[in-house]
């Protein structure tokens, strides 16, 4: 296998913020000696998820793709895929309906359909600023030969 560059970067800086935060509210509760149990619950959590975030993104293999995610992998065969675009909408961490983050600018994930599958997949930890997620979508289209588009839930890309 191997992994596509820049696949999980955006999974990675929101691990960094979130557990940054919750592990600052973890020191102050730490330091000023409230609920020692819950404040180290503050520390550790964030731990595990910002290094667990080294192990998120797309991953080649000789017949797809496979994406790791927080708890699971998804392995995707190329004959089984009729297309691979962004999705149109996030929904996920930063709740549902997210396209544009202020600082950050517009956000896609990728989403592929499937042969014998009403509703394709999508996967929120590949998410990222739309560029670079797109440079994704082109690079697995290459990879497993799927066509730009030919769906009812064309993005238009």
């Amino acid at each position: 296998m191997r992994y596509v560059p820049g696949s999980g970067i955006g999974i990675r800086v929101t691990a960094a913020v979130w557990g940054g935060v919750m592990i600052l509210g973890g020191l102050v509760g730490v330091s000023y000696g409230s609920a020692d149990h819950e404040a180290w619950l503050f520390l550790l959590m964030p731990l595990f998820v910002i290094v667990r975030s080294w192990w998120l993104g797309v991953w080649l293999t000789e017949d797809g793709f496979v994406v790791k995610s927080w708890f699971r992998r998804r392995r995707v065969r190329s004959c089984d895929i009729v297309r691979i675009d962004l999705s149109a909408v996030y929904s996920g961490l930063l709740g549902v309906g997210t396209r544009f983050i202020p600082f950050v600018g517009s956000v896609r994930i990728i989403e592929v359909e499937i042969k014998d599958r009403w509703l394709p997949l999508s996967f929120p930890t590949t998410v990222g600023r739309r560029n670079r997620v797109l440079r994704l979508v082109r690079e697995l289209r290459e990879h497993t030969g799927a066509p730009r588009s030919g769906s009812i839930f064309n993005s238009g890309l």
